[in-house]
């Protein structure tokens, strides 16, 4: 499938195409479940066989309208020769999604992406697949993995969820280590292998909620430095900003 994608010259860092976005936001249904069995007569959990191609007009003003090819074609939005294309394109995607996701033990239940044009009119996937776009079912329990959780009011069950997805679909050999700064969602300490502090206002109770090593930066903005070290005996490591990665090395090869 073509992508928006070039490369990634650094971490965190991607290069991508320019496009022209078309105001669709393509959804491919497997199940019916959400705003499909809220309007219409179909029982939660039906299977689609073939999956239902759904597109709905990217406009927040007019609260993203579903459509049909006479409108799309009727507002100038697209052709019916690129309505055909965007269909073909998401279709092929979520064969392949469902397949990957399969070889977890995860249902893809349903996602949406968004599309657009390159300098040469070519139609591109121009979008991230992710738990905040799709959803996604646990094959056995049928437990909810995806962004679904936070709407129904299980704000402290999402992360534990991207965590199990991002688990069961990244291969050991090739998970990365994460370097993150502290914020008070607690669950995003599960993500973090090291906490890289500043010394302004740090709150002890931020610290208290790691259980990472934490490498603390002396010397920031108006220098309000607690001696986490005389707290946490071991557990810190106090460095100067031009001695970061030295110190982030020390505490990495150390840990077993």
């Amino acid at each position: 499938v073509e992508t928006q994608f070039i490369d990634l010259p650094e971490e965190n860092i991607m290069l991508a195409k320019k496009l022209d976005m078309i105001p669709i936001e393509v959804i491919v249904r497997n199940i019916a479940t959400g705003s499909l069995v809220r309007k219409y007569p179909i029982e939660d959990g039906t299977k689609l066989d073939p999956p239902i191609v759904q597109m709905d007009f990217k406009d927040d003003e007019y609260h993203d309208p579903m459509l049909n090819d006479s409108i799309i074609t009727a507002l100038g939005i697209a052709t019916q020769e690129e309505i055909d294309i965007l269909t073909e394109k998401a279709l092929k995607i979520n064969d392949i999604l469902t397949k990957f996701f399969k070889d977890a033990g995860i249902i893809l239940v349903d996602y949406k992406v968004e599309f657009g044009k390159d300098k040469d009119g070519n139609i591109l996937l121009g979008d991230e697949i992710s738990p905040d776009g799709c959803r996604l079912w646990d094959s056995e329990t049928l437990e909810m993995l995806d962004k679904e959780l936070f709407r129904k009011g299980k704000d402290s069950e999402v992360m534990d969820a991207y965590i199990e997805v991002y688990n069961r679909i990244i291969p050991d050999d090739e998970k990365v280590i994460y370097v993150g700064y502290i914020d008070w969602v607690a669950d995003l300490y599960a993500l973090s292998d090291l906490a890289v502090l500043t010394d302004d206002g740090l709150m002890l109770q931020e610290a208290m909620l790691c259980n990472i090593p934490i490498v603390i930066l002396k010397r920031v903005k108006y220098n309000r430095y607690h001696n986490m070290e005389a707290i946490f005996k071991g557990a810190t490591k106090e460095c100067d900003l031009e001695d970061l990665d030295d110190a982030v090395f020390e505490i990495l090869n150390n840990l077993e």
